[in-house]
């Protein structure tokens, strides 16, 4: 059934009703605008007390609200740190108008990984990157070169908010040569380990 201003609004007021209910009861009942539940379960239930919810997007007025008002993490996915900056000042006046700690809401970004070790990998990875993104792609958030290119691109991500970034692999072919290089080089710069 399709809501009055689109599909996707009529979700995010659906969000409004039904967030946690299913989670957080043993048995739910409930009779809103848009659906009705009835001694309904949800079993088996979280192993946590309390799941975290996610909300993932960029719509500045019904997204990042929802997330302010309901979310334990907020994730954008493939913009670039100018763009995600905005975003999170969104959010930060969405939890501010909602009477919510800004800090409650974890912040992410998914970044494409495009990267290759050295200049040859590089150039696989863009030939991949023009594959699925196209050459007039508008959006910035993907990590091409290698990954001595993005050290500053991550950098101004941790200097805008993000909590976490995620390395976002669509289809492959994947160049794990890569991703090698991304963590000797990149995760050390902010102080991160990688796994034994």
């Amino acid at each position: 059934m399709r809501h009055r201003g689109g599909v996707a609004r009529g979700r995010v007021s659906r969000l409004r009703h039904s967030l946690r209910l299913l989670f957080d009861q043993k048995v739910s009942s409930f009779d809103g605008q848009h659906f009705k539940l009835v001694e309904a379960r949800c079993n088996p239930k979280p192993l946590q007390p309390r799941l975290r919810i996610w909300i993932g997007g960029q719509g500045e007025k019904r997204t990042l609200r929802a997330a302010a008002r309901h979310a334990d993490g907020w994730n954008a996915p493939y913009i670039d740190p100018t763009v995600w900056a905005a975003k999170n000042a969104v959010l930060d006046d969405w939890c501010a108008k909602e009477g919510r700690d800004p800090r409650a809401v974890l912040r992410s970004v998914n970044v494409g990984f495009y990267l290759g070790a050295d200049a040859v990998g590089a150039a696989r990875g863009e030939a991949l990157y023009l594959k699925h993104w196209g050459a007039n792609n508008p959006r910035g958030g993907f990590f091409r070169g290698t990954p001595k290119d993005v050290l500053a691109m991550c950098e101004a991500y941790q200097k805008a908010g993000v909590h976490r970034l995620n390395i976002a692999l669509r289809e492959g072919p994947y160049d794990w040569e890569a991703l090698q290089a991304f963590a000797e080089v990149v995760l050390p710069a902010f102080g991160i380990r990688r796994p034994a």
